[in-house]
């Protein structure tokens, strides 16, 4: 789930508290959660907007996570790695920004953003991560938009609860 406001035409304000519905199938065990994520505080600012019939606009993007997800265990007990945690167990201060092309009721989106997490629980936590997502808008109806895209994601290695590096996190994902 999603809120956003804009106190003013340039500012976009934006709560939101993402909600897992996951099943696994791990070393002979089968189980499913429904688990919320972690809480993100979000600004968003036009720095540059230029609405001539081909439209322009850049924007610049800040992100504050906080660590309200559950720790997430396996049947017998044990901290799924960093990767399978529905939460990031850190403070995410995130900071970037993007450009936008448009036309009347279509626009292209171009973002990126860096995300350092400050480790504030002994629990498994994700490392840095650079992120950049690309979209395509339909707006057909004032507040009402269609959204497809992509998102790539280059993340350097997580770490279990012990500060261990964790063999089997961090690269390149897209989605």
């Amino acid at each position: 789930a999603r809120f956003a406001i804009r106190p003013v035409s340039s500012v976009e304000v934006a709560v939101a508290m993402p909600t897992l519905f996951r099943s696994f199938n791990r070393a002979g065990a089968r189980w499913s959660t429904v688990e919320p994520g972690d809480l993100d505080l979000q600004l968003n600012a036009t720095l540059y907007q230029d609405r001539s019939p081909l439209s322009h606009a850049v924007f610049m993007t800040s992100l504050l996570k906080f660590p309200t997800a559950p720790v997430a265990l396996d049947p017998d007990g044990a901290m799924l790695e960093s990767i399978l945690q529905p939460g990031c167990s850190s403070v995410v201060p995130s900071l970037g920004g993007g450009y936008e092309l448009g036309w009347s009721v279509v626009s292209f989106q171009f973002n990126a953003a860096l995300l350092v997490p400050i480790v504030v629980r002994e629990a498994p936590h994700r490392g840095t991560s650079f992120r950049q997502t690309s979209t395509v808008r339909a707006r057909p109806a004032t507040g009402l938009a269609f959204t497809a895209g992509w998102t790539w994601l280059l993340e350097a290695v997580g770490q279990d609860q012990f500060d261990a590096i964790e063999e089997n996190s961090g690269g390149t994902t897209g989605y």
